[in-house]
Order: structure tokens, then C-alpha cells, then sequence
């Protein structure tokens, strides 16, 4: 699976996340319906709720932080072109900055 606008690949735990949200929904929808609407709740409506914290396109990348000179430059990385990415920007960022 890959991004449309990028053409990065999806990671496997973020993959599984999208393409079974409809199911892992259902889940927590019926733990939520016998946890806390039924007479013999014991957990109320209003008490907290853990979120399920899915991976999407938007969260999956990582995001790393480079500083050349006074500038900090953010970068999100897919794993493949990450480090090829990271050392041109560095050495572009290093013939303005010097």
C-alpha cells in the first residue's frame, strides 16, 4: 500500500490500522456498550476513555529535527529516501547559511 500524493509506502502497523478501522470501530463500540450502557455496568457514560490511537497516512512518517547553523529544519521520513533527503537538504541548507 502507498500515499497517492507521495508514493511513500505504508508501514505494516500503519496499513493494518487503515485498512481494518471499520472493524477495530465495531470493537469498541460494543466494549463501550457492555462496559457502560447496560444495567449491569459497572463503568459510567461519563468516566474516561482510552482513544484508539490509529496510524494513518498523516502519523505513520517519522519526524526528525536537523539543525544547520541557526536554522532548524523539520523533515518527515518514509524509510526509504530519508537519508538521501537529509544529506541534501544539509548540504543546500550549508551554501546559504555559510
Amino acid at each position: 500500500m502507498e500515499n497517492i500524493v507521495s508514493s511513500a509506502l505504508v508501514q505494516d502497523g500503519a496499513r493494518n490500522d487503515i485498512l481494518h478501522y471499520q472493524e477495530n470501530g465495531q470493537k469498541r463500540l460494543q466494549e463501550f456498550i457492555q462496559d457502560r450502557l447496560l444495567s449491569s455496568s459497572e463503568l459510567s457514560v461519563w468516566d474516561p476513555m482510552k482513544k484508539l490511537k490509529l496510524k494513518t497516512f498523516l502519523n505513520w512518517m517519522e519526524k526528525t529535527k536537523i539543525r544547520v547553523g541557526d536554522t532548524v529544519i523539520k523533515l518527515r521520513e518514509d524509510g526509504r529516501e530519508s537519508e538521501m533527503l537529509s544529506n541534501l537538504i544539509i548540504n543546500i541548507a550549508r551554501l546559504f547559511v555559510m
